[in-house]
């Protein structure tokens, strides 16, 4: 059961990505949109600080099924996203990861460092 749902978007140039937030039983999810690059990529770092501060959650979910790109400066904010959930004792899991997104964590040997959900919802 969704509790609240937020969302907001940014655009830059050719880029955009917008970021919903929904908090539910399970933790929170953050549903993310678009491209994520050096032109959006602050806005899923405020998102995911603003989660943290306001519900710390065991368990953040970013959904990553509607994500067009992701580049270097997307790549670095997820790794910041996952150690700030870490810092206060929570985790951050990567669901609907594109193959573009999969093949761009590979390659640039990050993949490894996230927990990502298989399947239908499990880990």
């Amino acid at each position: 059961m969704i509790a609240q749902r937020m969302a907001f978007s940014a655009a830059s140039g050719t880029t955009s990505l917008s970021v919903a937030t929904a908090a539910s039983g399970s933790g929170t999810v953050l549903t993310a949109v678009g491209d994520l690059d050096m032109d959006t990529a602050n806005l899923l770092s405020r998102h995911i600080d603003r989660a943290v501060a306001a519900h710390a959650p065991q368990l953040l979910i970013i959904d990553l099924g509607g994500l067009g790109f992701l580049g270097a400066a997307g790549i670095a904010a997820l790794l910041a996203g996952a150690d700030r959930v870490g810092r206060d004792g929570g985790r951050l899991r990567l669901r609907r990861l594109p193959k573009t997104a999969r093949l761009a964590l590979m390659a640039t040997r990050t993949l490894d460092l996230f927990d990502i959900e298989t399947g239908s919802g499990t880990p």
